[in-house]
């Protein structure tokens, strides 16, 4: 249960979530199909990006790490 106290989780879990959680209102919104073989392909590639921009983000301090965090989500 460690790595739920790690920044760098807590940060790619936030912005992973925030980022699908958009795209599912957006899928809604404009009545576009929500399951369907399109949104694995962006469920995916919002994980690469939540990573990269996690890893960055570990190098900065706390609240900088956090304040990024909030502006990009």
């Amino acid at each position: 249960m460690k790595l739920f106290y790690d920044r760098v989780f807590k940060n790619y879990f936030l912005i992973m979530l925030t980022l699908f959680v958009e795209e599912i209102i957006f899928r809604a919104v404009v009545d576009l199909p929500i399951l369907e073989w399109s949104l694995l392909r962006t469920f995916i590639g919002i994980n690469i990006i939540s990573l990269i921009f996690s890893a960055l983000f570990s190098f900065f301090g706390r609240i900088a790490s956090n304040v990024l965090s909030a502006i990009l989500t």
